[in-house]
């Protein structure tokens, strides 16, 4: 009877994205800001744009990680009329001076969205969750007092782009909705046209060909307006593509876990003999694995990978025929 080595090919791990030096490079050209939300609110790009936090806590991720994603808590009211750029007792984020946003002929902005319970309308048709908002005067986008920049809202069961009033995804169409899953929000734009994608597919869009964004600073959360969690925000000074969009979506939603494996090998088999693989979890008991098979040279390797948790319980042997 052969003693076979157990060999160890991997631990307990789990990749759920790429890392620095294996990044696609459509992930890196023209991001000017990348915040994962890993326990803080810091500029992952590189590019020193960090967010002043102003209450929003750290929670699990879509992969169920602690202190993966950012979570704000607006309660369950109307907020005031009033200037968006200040805190109503909301949790929000700042750019403060960090002003990555400002300035864009073209623009990407992606992020995961885990709405909370909508917030009623404030005024008119106008959603009151505000993500992500810039406003240089009093008063909402639909009012008449028309935002320089973007605004991007969840609620009544929809996500709106305020730069361009009627640009919208529905819940119903992409299966998001309060106190839901996680959902892909993607919103481009440049001097083609702006779109809105959702979970990696297309789902609004609008020929524009003046767009420009503004000066002021932006607000993440935009205080006492938006309940839920906020994950990967990236911000790009450039549209992605509609073939981009998809692959950051497949990349970001996708969990690659690394099992605890072994596999089988032996360098004292008799060229010519017979041999059959057996196994057994008592050592008393033994079934066979495979069929015989006949020994080429004296070294041998299984192609079979078995995940065991317990080394204990699995043991192997070489019965020569």
């Amino acid at each position: 009877m052969k003693i076979l080595q157990l060999t160890v090919l991997m631990a307990g791990l789990c990749i759920s994205a790429f890392n620095s030096e294996a990044q696609p490079s459509f992930l890196t050209n023209g991001l000017v800001a990348y915040y994962p939300f890993n326990g803080n609110a810091n500029d992952a790009s590189g590019n020193g744009n960090n967010l002043i936090n102003n209450g929003a806590t750290y929670g699990r991720d879509m992969f169920g990680n602690s202190n993966g994603a950012a979570y704000f808590n607006a309660g369950s009211s109307t907020p005031p009329y009033g200037d968006f750029d200040n805190n109503f007792g909301g949790q929000w984020m700042s750019f403060g001076n960090a002003k990555p946003i400002d300035n864009l002929s073209a623009l990407s902005v992606s992020m995961w969205l885990k709405p909370g319970n909508f917030l009623p309308p404030a005024y008119g048709n106008a959603s009151a969750s505000r993500i992500l908002y810039q406003e240089t005067v009093l008063g909402l986008a639909d009012s008449g007092n028309a935002p320089q920049g973007i605004g991007v809202g969840v609620g009544n069961g929809t996500i709106d782009v305020w730069e361009q009033p009627g640009l919208n995804i529905t819940n119903g169409t992409f299966g998001f909705s309060e106190n839901g899953a996680w959902f892909h929000f993607v919103y481009t734009a440049d001097a083609t046209g702006e779109y809105l994608y959702a979970n990696g597919v297309l789902a609004s869009s609008y020929t524009n060909s003046s767009f420009q964004t503004g000066t002021n600073s932006y607000t993440l959360g935009v205080g006492a307006y938006y309940n839920g969690a906020i994950d990967n925000l990236r911000i790009y000074n450039r549209a992605l593509s509609s073939s981009e969009v998809a692959k950051l979506y497949t990349i970001e939603s996708e969990l690659l876990n690394i099992q605890k494996a072994v596999y089988l090998n032996t360098y004292n088999l008799s060229v010519g003999s017979n041999y059959q693989l057996q196994f057994s979890s008592d050592l008393l008991k033994w079934s066979n694995y495979g069929g015989v098979f006949t020994a080429t040279n004296n070294y041998w390797q299984s192609t079979n990978y078995w995940n065991v948790s317990n080394w204990n319980q699995l043991f192997f042997r070489l019965l020569p025929q």
